[in-house]
């Protein structure tokens, strides 16, 4: 962790200065994003990953891959003073089923928000691992009520349409026997109920003063 900070301030400071005025202004290096002096880090991202779009004094960054910002860090320069930063995210819950079926969204989001004011040199984005206590803490109730309500429809859909499971998928039939059976106090855990929090849709606003303009930048994430 210490080396890969190192990396990013060092060359953070080596790219700043290739950066001009506007923020039209983008330059990808390795895994870092520099937009009007601040830097995006992002691991192991490609360029094709994010697409870069100036309205007035807005930058709109928005993935255009499964890559996303969680955990992504925001390095600024000493000449760019940050007023203030808001992170705002609407989390979801994917429900996992059978092997052969995509993970689907339950009904449900939870909006989150915090702002920093007067920041220092960097900012860590959150990540969908982060929300999982959360949740635990103030949805849980809901989250599973949901998830056992998705997921005894689900099952029993298979028990009721045996003769097709018979003939390409019978462990179905026997994993749809076990989760019925049960008792709705056995789950007690996200990963038991095979529902896994993540974060849906993503804005940060960020206000601050460089060159003795204030500009106004937003990074706005909606995973595909």
């Amino acid at each position: 962790m210490m080396n890969r900070m190192r990396k990013v301030l060092v060359l953070f400071i080596l790219l700043s200065s290739l950066i001009q005025k506007s923020t039209a202004g983008c330059v990808w290096k390795g895994d870092l994003y520099v937009f009007d002096g601040i830097v995006l880090y992002l691991l192991d991202a490609d360029k094709e990953d994010f697409m870069f779009e100036e309205r007035n004094d807005t930058l709109y960054i928005m993935p255009q891959t499964y890559f996303t910002l969680d955990g992504a860090g925001l390095f600024f320069p000493e000449d760019i003073h940050v007023v203030n930063l808001q992170e705002t995210i609407v989390i979801g819950v994917k429900q996992e089923t059978t092997d052969d079926t995509p993970a689907v969204w339950l009904e449900f989001s939870s909006e989150r928000s915090r702002l920093e004011k007067r920041m220092k040199q960097k900012y860590f984005l959150w990540t969908s691992q982060e929300q999982e206590e959360y949740l635990y803490r103030h949805h849980w109730g809901a989250v599973k009520g949901l998830s056992l309500q998705f997921q005894k429809m689900y099952y029993n859909n298979i028990l009721e349409r045996q003769t097709e499971y018979k003939e390409c998928c019978p462990e179905y039939i026997e994993q749809a026997k076990d989760v019925l059976a049960m008792k709705d106090k056995d789950f007690a855990s996200f990963r038991q109920l095979h529902a896994y929090p993540q974060i849906k849709y993503r804005t940060v606003a960020i206000q601050y003063w460089k060159q003795q303009e204030r500009r106004h930048i937003v990074v706005v994430e909606k995973p595909l």
